[in-house]
């Protein structure tokens, strides 16, 4: 464990700090030192006080106890002071920009470059030339933001803190929603910056992201601070135990339930530009991972396989029935299930009752001879999932809006489990949620599997991935270029990079 509480060298200390809202304590007695030119991670589940205390460093709120020393010098820090006088610039996990206006406009759209009132656009490409240069970015001044891809627009943001004179950046979940191909090249900008002088704190529930880009690692929990310790010197249930408070299962791989029984068989899958003629086997209590990176037919493929894409000539054998998947309710009544990565706009009612969600797709379960929803059975139904899977709320009645992410996931999942699925599909089923209700999920599936429900899991998510999958297929240019199963002896990282950019592996 590592103390620079007391280092006249640290930037930026916070000590004794205590944040309450309302009666609620969000933080308790915090002290941090960033040490001048690292990486330093931030981890915790949520509600852990991460986001509070990132706030008070960025200026936006003010602590109820405790103070801040930039440099060795206690400041009062405002959103303004923050950024302008001591240099310090928070890049949220939703970027908000401009996306209109131009690159070079994005990044000085605070000190945008006059000449007689007008906007000076030679000198405002210039400098901003002069500037993506500086890091290689090879990036078109002129170009509009929304034309820039969503890693692109990250990196531009950093800029846009850089050319104000930050040299404290914080990101928070920098890679939320991003590819294996983008985060690498996320993690080049990071080290360029930091080569550069730039010190970072570095948020994410992304373990293997710290392992891989952090120096130093602080741990929050419960608004406390459990230490901070090398990266080098931990190992991920070593991290793990420090954020929960617990040793925790779940975190290696275990023996696969799959049979020899196909359940679902995949033919000529296209009907669109991108997509080229998919085919796979998908067999009973098997997870089949399928890794894509943006742009290599994930969303495509998606659509095709529920009937919500362009209907081509696609064949699907469900159990031994083959039919075209023209529609979602044709890939229902096959036993085809569907969990979308997006949960809010497409999976949950938010304003609905845990009970309510959890039992709409499976009403038959809850009715009477007449047809009338009984709710003594649509509470006891939904009851044995929320008991099952640790779903924490405080009653069947709670609006689903006001879960955390972890446990909305959760809800979702029972969902769609209570309809008694024979295949699901899962598409990012840990995107935004915490290394608990994360390590929770991953049980979910494994005994969703053990139980015969065939999986087809789609992520970009390598660690979890390879944690989970029987398979891996690799989707890439609209083709499967490859099959790699995690446990054999030849495989490497190297080449799943290979495949996924479209590559062919020679042994």
């Amino acid at each position: 464990m590592t103390d620079d509480l007391h280092a006249t060298a640290s930037p930026l200390v916070v000590r004794n700090i205590t944040q309450r809202f309302k009666g609620v304590t969000a933080l308790r007695n915090v002290s941090l030192a960033l040490r001048a030119g690292e990486i330093h991670g931030l981890v915790g589940a949520n509600g852990a006080g991460k986001s509070t205390l990132m706030r008070i460093i960025a200026g936006e709120i003010q602590p109820t106890e405790g103070y801040v020393l930039r440099n060795g010098a206690r400041v009062q820090l405002t959103p303004a002071s923050a950024k302008t006088v001591h240099g310090i610039s928070m890049v949220p996990q939703h970027i908000e920009f401009f996306p209109h206006l131009s690159v070079a406009e994005n990044v000085f759209i605070d000190a945008l470059p006059l000449r007689n009132g007008l906007l000076d656009r030679k000198n405002l490409h210039e400098r901003a030339s002069r500037l993506f240069q500086q890091f290689d970015l090879g990036l078109d001044p002129r170009t509009p933001m929304d034309e820039l891809s969503f890693v692109q627009q990250k990196v531009v943001m950093i800029i846009k803190a850089l050319q104000g004179q930050a040299s404290i950046i914080i990101l928070d979940e920098p890679t939320a929603s991003l590819y294996v191909h983008e985060i690498e090249q996320l993690f080049r900008s990071i080290r360029e910056f930091n080569r550069r002088g730039v010190t970072f704190v570095y948020i994410s529930h992304h373990l293997d992201e710290i392992f891989e880009v952090c120096t130093r690692v602080t741990v929050l929990r419960d608004g406390r601070i459990q230490g901070t310790w090398n990266a080098s010197d931990l190992d991920l249930k070593q991290l793990v135990f420090q954020m929960v408070g617990e040793d925790v299962q779940g975190l290696d791989r275990t023996v696969s339930t799959a049979s020899a029984e196909i359940v679902l068989r995949v033919q000529h899958l296209s009907g669109t530009r991108v997509l080229q003629d998919v085919r796979f086997d998908l067999h009973k209590g098997e997870i089949l991972g399928l890794l894509s990176n943006k742009g290599g037919g994930k969303d495509e493929l998606i659509g095709q396989l529920f009937g919500t894409g362009a209907v081509g000539k696609s064949a699907l054998e469900c159990s031994g029935q083959t039919f075209t998947p023209r529609s979602p309710a044709l890939c229902l009544r096959h036993g085809l299930y569907l969990q979308p990565e997006d949960r809010h706009r497409e999976g949950l009612f938010l304003d609905k009752r845990v009970d309510e969600n959890i039992s709409i797709c499976a009403l038959r379960k809850c009715v009477d001879r007449l047809g009338f929803i009984r709710v003594g059975k649509e509470n006891a139904n939904a009851a044995s999932f929320v008991s099952e899977f640790s779903i924490v709320t405080p009653s069947m009645a709670q609006q689903v809006q006001f879960l955390s992410g972890g446990n909305q996931q959760k809800v979702l999942l029972s969902k769609l489990l209570n309809a008694d699925p024979k295949v699901l599909v899962m598409d990012s089923p840990t995107v935004g949620v915490d290394i608990k209700a994360r390590i929770d999920i991953h049980r979910m599936v494994r005994k969703l599997a053990s139980r015969g429900i065939s999986i087809l899991l789609v992520t970009s998510d390598l660690d979890e991935i390879l944690m989970l999958s029987d398979r891996i297929l690799v989707l890439a240019k609209g083709r499967i270029a490859g099959e790699i199963r995690p446990g054999d002896a030849t495989f490497n990282r190297v080449d799943l990079g290979l495949m996924m950019e479209g590559g062919t592996v020679h042994g």
